[in-house]
């Protein structure tokens, strides 16, 4: 007999199910058979009870869920994270849940595991709930971890913090859960979102750019990665000790050599007369260089005259001698009368000079100028003094006639500069350092405090230039450099050129030491910077979002 033939014979019982039909039959009739034999003779297929424990929720939630459409699934997930924090609350508050609040978190997230729309829509409610405090709580954590810890280190303790503290303040504590472990799980999501996006900084721009390494990236000079980092950062003392070892230390050598190479042709460029430009460095771009201002002068004098009189010039130097920072002695006013005299000597009948004549006449107040101010006599550099001033009021009267030349001239003060740096002792070949073009800067500078307040002229290149690539580490070739040497490149004792250590860094070393992977390091292409101020940006944001997924 089966189902069909029972309900034939029953059909007072149409209206149960197969099971419910069964079950009746069976207690009135077959009791002493278990029920699942009965069953399985007459053909029934025994209905499984509801399971309304929590290890029936997820099988039973999945099974609903799979008739939700996404943005149902979504706002569902969106809900229970409003609800979480809620039933939070509630916790804080000091009241327990009820079994029915217990029971919905669970169906929540039952459906979150089961449904990547809901998770989604739980962490996005979390964060829209939780991420304009949060983040305002990670800057606040993050200043005080500055001064507790190192300067590396606080973003990061201030991410965990926040995370630790969000967690803690937003998930419920179910049975077989802790306030401690939410606020571990929320710290740990929180330091991993904040280290990716500030490593991710990293990956665009390695080293970061100081105020000196913008100025020489943007006149083409390009730092390596350690000059940039700094001479006293770990970065910049590990790069120099590096130096010491063969084939590897050559490399960089060569990196550092370019650096100053650039250095050297921004500032003989910087100090050429307008659209001038040379491609070479030494004592090859100084000769270069003196005859562009040759031509430039020649260019600019040819063909004009400049209307000088001897009543202008005595009305001149008698504005000189009544300059109240002038003191001359009685000695000095005649040293300078008869200078004027011999200047007089040089003026044509006419009273017009040739701009070939007047530069010349320029030139030789300038020489016996600078011969007075290098006197260690104190009544001849007032002299000197004097005579500047005028040389000053000569040059005015050539300028107001041909007015290319106060260009030229400011540019060849400029280039004075360069050309002292050049001969100077240990420039080699005419190539200065850093030291050699801040020196000449300062010792040609004859402004009162123009260095001091950083005015001089060309300190705005040699300043930086001796900050990112002057020399500084002290102990060559001893115990530093064997320690870099042997305890880390070589991987082991007697392995100095062996080591995989040694191996990957003399492979890597020529594409980061070349101009286009030391520029990439530091920053210098266009918009990298930008780049990666923006990731470092969203490292806040970047930790919110790590918390929010460990919730």
């Amino acid at each position: 007999m089966n189902i069909q033939e029972v309900r034939q014979q029953y059909p007072q019982y149409k209206d149960l199910s197969d099971d419910e039909l069964g079950r009746a039959l069976h207690k009135k009739f077959y009791a002493d058979m278990p029920y699942d034999t009965f069953a399985t003779k007459v053909g029934i297929r025994p209905e499984q009870p509801l399971k309304i424990g929590v290890e029936g929720l997820p099988s039973a939630i999945a099974e609903t869920a799979k008739g939700f459409s996404a943005p149902s699934k979504f706002a569902i997930g969106a809900a229970g994270a409003i609800n979480s924090m809620a039933m939070r609350l509630k916790q804080m508050l000091g009241r327990e849940l009820t079994q029915q609040e217990t029971q919905g978190l669970k169906e929540y997230q039952s459906l979150s595991d089961a449904s990547g729309a809901a998770v989604a829509g739980d962490i996005g409610m979390n964060l829209a709930s939780t991420m304009i405090p949060g983040v305002g709580l990670q800057s606040g954590l993050t200043q005080l971890a500055a001064r507790a810890t190192p300067r590396f280190a606080a973003p990061v303790v201030g991410a965990a913090g926040t995370g630790a503290a969000l967690s803690a303040a937003t998930q419920p504590v179910m049975e077989g859960e802790t306030t401690l472990g939410h606020a571990a799980m929320g710290a740990l999501g929180g330091a991993v979102g904040d280290i990716a996006a500030r490593g991710a900084s990293r990956v665009i721009q390695p080293i970061g750019q100081s105020e000196a390494v913008k100025k020489l990236l943007s006149e083409g000079i390009v730092p390596t990665p350690g000059q940039a980092a700094g001479a006293k950062s770990f970065i910049g003392r590990f790069e120099q000790r590096l130096e010491s070892l063969p084939l590897l230390g050559d490399i960089i050598t060569r990196g550092r050599t370019r650096a100053i190479e650039e250095l050297n042709l921004a500032a003989v460029n910087a100090s050429l007369p307008e659209k001038a430009k040379l491609n070479v460095v030494g004592r090859k771009a100084i000769e270069e260089a003196r005859t562009i201002f040759d031509n430039a002068y020649r260019t600019a004098l040819s063909g004009k005259e400049i209307p000088i009189t001897a009543s202008k010039l005595t009305k001149t130097v008698d504005a000189v001698r009544n300059d109240p920072d002038v003191f001359l002695t009685r000695d000095a006013e005649e040293n300078l009368d008869k200078l004027v005299q011999q200047l007089l000597r040089r003026l044509p009948p006419s009273g017009k000079m040739t701009g070939e004549a007047a530069k010349s006449a320029d030139s030789w107040l300038g020489g016996i100028a600078a011969r007075y101010n290098k006197s260690l006599n104190a009544a001849d550099r007032e002299l000197g003094s004097a005579v500047l001033g005028l040389q000053k009021a000569f040059r005015s009267e050539i300028a107001d006639v041909i007015p290319e030349l106060k260009g030229i001239d400011a540019k060849y003060a400029v280039f004075l500069r360069v050309q002292r740096a050049a001969g100077a002792t240990g420039s080699k070949e005419g190539i200065f350092s850093p030291e050699a073009l801040q020196s000449a800067v300062r010792s040609m500078d004859k402004s009162r405090g123009g260095f001091a307040s950083g005015n001089s002229v060309m300190q705005n290149l040699s300043d930086p230039a001796v900050d990112v690539l002057g020399k500084s580490v002290a102990d060559s070739g001893t115990a530093g450099r064997a320690l870099v040497g042997v305890g880390v490149l070589a991987g082991g004792a007697n392995e100095f050129y062996g080591g995989p250590g040694y191996l990957t860094a003399l492979a890597a070393s020529p594409l980061l030491y070349s101009r286009y992977g030391s520029k990439y390091m530091v920053g210098g292409y266009p918009g990298q910077q930008s780049l990666a101020e923006i990731a470092r940006s969203f490292a806040p944001y970047a930790s919110q979002v790590g918390r929010a997924t460990t919730d």
